[in-house]
């Protein structure tokens, strides 16, 4: 007669199986998937709890030696532990320091005098801004912990089948340690899933679908093995159809996450269960997008919105917090784009506007809400810029009939449907089951590449928004295979880099180092990640703040060599080196001026130019310290002064003149095009020195940058104006 424990044990057994079973076929959209999910997962840790009752039981009741199982149990239990957390985390020496320092942190809580359980809640909700990935990880060692005790306790009740001696069959005893190993390799890989629950858990996923598959395959092995003992080829053939069932369903479901979840890149039929969006690229194709009784292709906003959420609950936490304050998440609530986009509406109307929503304002764009949007102009507040799905959904991309590289946002987007749910049950619900979103946010053959950055950062105008002739206006053209001896670098290698815990850091930093005082943004938390991202734009161009070349503080001191992977700058520059080298001609002082490109993989500036001020100021002073020349210095309202070298183009109109506020419809030429390549850039400036200047004479000179010049930041941000900042400086004393 077996005992109620005991009963009750295979009872919850019996239940984990039949739950297991049933989610195999299922999937997360179908009603009543997470239910039962939820079932499967407690009915888990009931066989936790029970399961070690019920095997001391059988293991006295049958007179086992137990000491195999035992051993079983310790090690196969407390090895899944650590083969689990290598399977998923790709650095498994950062992830135990880091659980060092969760350890450390609260050793340092409860020497400051909190309570267990008041440190146990400051390390739980450390994911405020300002605090770090440690108090992420409490949860995950807290389980690990919990995980061994219980354990622990297996090997223990499992001893008391030592005091029995009497023999068993062969077959039976290897048949039972089997089970008893792949059970506790289950439930550890099965607890690690209910506990860790982070974006890395699908190596722990895969090792539960096979152990839990192969327990049952052992158990009716086990089950039926003592009784054909005796016969050979029964116990053969058995064991032959047990083996044959583990390996068939090992190898099914590697086969099944390896094409889901650790591939590099999406499978194409995998896009038949999603739907699509695609934008609008054209004036025809805008005219057909704004028809409401067309059929093209667009998606629900709700299906691609949201990525603010993405770092509540504990998955993405530091990914989302670089992304929410970068220029991709403000590229529409932010003051230049709409005071230039406003003006786009008010001389074409609002259905031009898809033209810049298409890289600025994606959701609106690929939703077809731009049309009444952006009826009244700029469109209200609250836009998600380039979010998550737009760059991790983005699929195809429309090229030229000519070949050349895809522009001004012509692409596909591949979005799932949102969880069942909303708020905290919806994110529960991915973290509970995260296969379905990961297979929808997965790396592709495009996203890996530079692709999805040209599509947007390229920019071609031509009839087809009004303007005279076909023209690229911006496009950062990699010239990385020069720069690094033959190696195309792409642009995630500078702006999507790796971190030590080889997660890709998302604050995209660029030259948006002034993006805080124009982005759209209230609340404190944005405040507090835009100052922090302009904080890395800074270090990553290793700017200067602009200090007027009479104060005595300048020079300011060279910004560190960068640190990031691929990165390789001069100690004493940032990402340009400037050197000069004087030499009398006549009267004249001839400045010799050698530009060196030091670590930008495109050519700098690459626009766009009726905005960007990237300029050349040079000062020369005497002996006495008189002022003998200076050219590119500001005035009290911020305009450069005189007509000093210059980096960019400039973008004109047809009567010759500058195009004002960013009309690029009306642009017929770009004329005096000079930037920065690979390599070395030569120039030379010719200064009139008087005959009777004292000597020795020094020469100052420095190249400066502004996001855009004081006349259209006037105009768009009520008056305000952009600071200047100092790219790289050089001094030389003349004789």
């Amino acid at each position: 007669m077996i005992p109620k424990p005991a009963r009750l044990a295979w009872y919850v057994f019996a239940g984990l199986c039949l739950t297991g079973a049933l989610l195999l076929p299922w999937r997360v959209h179908l009603p009543g998937y997470f239910p039962v999910l939820d079932l499967h997962r407690w009915l888990g840790w009931a066989t936790v709890l029970l399961g070690p009752l019920a095997l001391a039981w059988h293991l006295v009741r049958t007179a086992s030696r137990g000491w195999l199982a035992a051993l079983a149990i310790v090690l196969g239990g407390l090895a899944a532990i650590p083969v689990v957390g290598a399977l998923d985390f790709p650095h498994p020496a950062g992830f135990v320091e880091r659980q060092a320092e969760v350890v450390q942190a609260l050793f340092d809580d409860l020497s400051g005098g909190l309570s267990l359980l008041d440190a146990i809640r400051d390390r739980v909700e450390n994911r405020h801004l300002g605090g770090d990935r440690v108090g992420l990880n409490f949860d995950d060692l807290l389980g690990s912990l919990v995980l061994i005790a219980l354990l622990g306790l297996s090997a223990l009740l499992t001893f008391v089948g030592i005091a029995t001696r009497a023999r068993e069959r062969s077959a039976s005893r290897w048949s039972g340690t089997a089970l008893t190993l792949l059970t506790a390799w289950a439930l550890a890989s099965g607890a690690v899933l209910h506990l860790q629950a982070r974006e890395y858990i699908f190596g722990a996923l895969t090792l539960h679908s096979v152990a839990g598959t192969g327990t049952v395959a052992l158990l009716l092995l086990h089950v039926f093995i003592r009784r054909v003992a005796d016969r050979r080829w029964w116990r053969g053939a058995l064991m032959g159809v047990g083996a044959a069932w583990m390996a068939g369903s090992a190898a099914l479901w590697w086969v099944h996450y390896e094409a889901e979840h650790f591939a590099g890149f999406r499978p194409d039929d995998v896009l038949d269960v999603f739907d699509t969006a695609r934008t609008a690229g054209n004036a025809e194709e805008r005219r057909w997008a704004a028809d409401e009784a067309s059929d093209w292709p667009t998606l629900p906003a709700e299906h691609m919105d949201g990525s603010l959420s993405c770092g509540e609950g504990g998955c993405h936490f530091q990914i989302t917090e670089e992304w929410a304050g970068s220029p991709h998440r403000f590229s529409a609530d932010n003051a230049l784009y709409r005071a230039a986009v406003g003006e786009l509406v008010a001389a074409k109307g609002a259905e031009t506007a898809v033209f810049c929503a298409n890289c600025h304002d994606p959701v609106r764009a690929l939703s077809g809400a731009v049309l009444t949007d952006y009826a009244d102009g700029a469109p209200p507040p609250g836009s998600e810029g380039v979010n998550c799905i737009v760059c991790h959904g983005m699929v195809e991309v429309e090229y030229d009939e000519d070949g050349s590289p895809p522009s001004n946002g012509r692409y596909t987007v591949a979005a799932d449907r949102p969880y069942p749910g909303e708020g905290e049950t919806q994110r529960k619900r991915i973290r509970l089951d995260p296969r379905r979103h990961r297979q929808a946010m997965v790396t592709n053959a495009i996203t890996l590449t530079s692709i999805p950055c040209s599509v947007c950062h390229r920019v071609e105008i031509g009839p087809d928004l009004g303007a005279p002739h076909e023209q690229v206006l911006q496009h950062p053209r990699l010239i990385s295979d020069d720069l690094y001896g033959g190696v195309d670098l792409g642009c995630g290698t500078c702006h999507l880099p790796q971190d030590e815990a080889a997660t890709y850091t998302h604050r995209m930093a660029g030259i948006d180092v002034d993006l805080p005082a124009y982005a759209t943004a209230d609340s404190p938390d944005d405040r507090v990640r835009l100052a922090r991202n302009a904080e890395a734009a800074r270090d990553f161009a290793g700017l200067r703040p602009r200090v007027p070349l009479a104060d005595p503080a300048w020079p300011l001191p060279v910004p560190p060599p960068s640190t990031l992977e691929g990165i390789h700058r001069s100690a004493a520059s940032s990402v340009i080196d400037l050197q000069i080298t004087p030499e009398w001609q006549g009267d004249q002082l001839r400045v010799g001026l050698r530009t060196l490109n030091m670590s930008i993989g495109h050519q700098f500036p690459s626009g766009p130019f009726d905005l960007q001020d990237v300029w050349l100021e040079l000062r020369l002073v005497d002996a006495e310290g008189r002022v003998l020349a200076h050219q590119g210095d500001l005035d009290a309202a911020g305009a450069v002064l005189g007509d000093p070298l210059r980096l960019g183009g400039r973008e004109l109109r047809a009567d010759g003149s500058p195009v004002p506020r960013h009309r690029i419809w009306e642009v017929v030429e770009v004329a005096d095009l000079r930037v920065l390549e690979s390599g070395l850039r030569r120039d030379a400036v010719l200064l009139d020195v008087p005959a009777d200047a004292p000597r020795p004479l020094e020469l100052q000179a420095r190249w400066l940058f502004r996001r855009a010049n004081p006349e259209f930041t006037r105009w768009a941000m009520d008056g305000d104006i952009l600071p200047a900042w100092e790219l790289a400086s050089a001094r030389a004393g003349v004789e």
